[in-house]
């Protein structure tokens, strides 16, 4: 079997995620393309293809065809073949040698960068499968240790754009016995319970939609969704999720969804409820859901925020937070500062009672 090629198309056009996505989606239904990676900050993609079937010129023409300007960066990246699996399976020795492996991972927004990963990886020497999760932000990566090893598989990864960090698992060596404590260890593992604020419920239709969303994510105890309260009640188990990423795939699914962090009330020296504040703010420079959990996971994280529902569709935030801890001066600062966002206030700030 001959190696795959890789090459550098350089791409005049991207302005936003959207062209990033619009580009590895016509490149996926190009047939001989087994791998690709757009990176809107290096404006370039690398692509991994079957020089037999498909030529870079015919790539630089899809790519052309979507509505940019492509062009190959460098003609000698035609001689570099990647480095194909082989069969661990024909060495006796390996089956003694095959390990599991996790690779945390930070960057990726979409199953197209799952699916990108997932096939530059599986090509390489060694690597016998991969999984990569999109919501836990991890590579879980069975390989052969005679060939490979998982830091140099984070190593390529990270070649690919994004953010990786090896983590080593005992997993295909781990007994049944072994197995079996893990299991106690996980399940007793203290629970921690959090609250989502749900914005756009309006039945109990909606009320279902959003329960079976949170029931099906790993690491849930338990959830009850309250139409009344526009609140979601979690408990989370195991340290395998959080509230963020809780909020993040209620948000996929339609609605506006934030952590909710109530106001402190245990404390003597706890401010009066005259502090509690509500300011909405208008955002521009938001292209996709990916721009809305990134502001609320920066403003969620400030000191004396208890609320934050961002809207892609009306360009605003509307942020529960307590005024003697945080203004909204502040909160704007604090938007601009999670990208390339401009923020304006654009509603008086009114006073709650919790």
């Amino acid at each position: 079997m001959n190696g795959c090629q890789i090459a550098t198309i350089d791409i005049d056009g991207m302005t936003c995620i959207s062209c990033v996505r619009n580009i590895e989606a016509c490149l996926s239904a190009v047939e001989g393309i087994k791998a690709s990676n757009v990176s809107l900050s290096d404006n370039c993609a690398l692509v991994v293809f079957d020089l037999s079937s498909l030529s870079i010129q015919q790539i630089c023409d899809a790519i052309n065809n979507c509505g940019f300007i492509a062009k190959t960066r460098f003609s000698s990246h035609d001689d570099v073949i990647l480095p194909i699996k082989q069969d661990d399976s024909s060495k006796p020795e390996s089956l003694n040698s095959v390990m599991t492996g996790t690779v945390h991972i930070e960057g990726m927004t979409c199953g197209s960068c799952t699916k990108n990963i997932e096939d530059v990886i599986s090509q390489l020497n060694g690597v016998i499968d991969i999984t990569v999760s999109l919501l836990d932000k991890l590579a879980t990566v069975k390989f052969n240790s005679a060939n490979t090893n998982v830091l140099a598989i984070a190593k390529e990864i990270s070649d690919m754009g994004y953010e990786a960090e090896a983590d080593v698992l005992d997993g295909m060596h781990m007994s049944n016995n072994n197995a079996g404590c893990y299991e106690c260890a996980e399940s007793s593992a203290i629970a921690e319970d959090v609250m989502i604020s749900i914005g756009g419920m309006t039945c109990d239709s909606c009320v279902k939609s959003v329960q079976s969303c949170i029931s099906s994510l790993p690491g849930i105890g338990s959830v009850t969704v309250s139409l009344a309260d526009n609140m979601a009640y979690v408990s989370l188990t195991g340290r395998v999720i959080t509230a963020a990423d809780v909020a993040a795939a209620v948000s996929d699914i339609g609605f506006d969804a934030s952590v909710f962090h109530p106001p402190d009330t245990s404390s003597a020296n706890a401010p009066d409820s005259a502090a509690n504040a509500e300011v909405l703010i208008g955002i521009r420079g938001m292209h996709c859901n990916s721009c809305t959990h990134t502001i609320e996971g920066q403003v969620s994280s400030a000191k004396g925020v208890y609320s934050i529902v961002v809207s892609l569709l009306d360009e605003s935030a509307k942020i529960h937070y307590n005024a003697q801890l945080i203004s909204a001066d502040q909160l704007k600062q604090i938007i601009e500062k999670a990208g390339n966002f401009e923020a304006y206030i654009c509603s008086g700030i009114s006073k709650l009672t919790f």
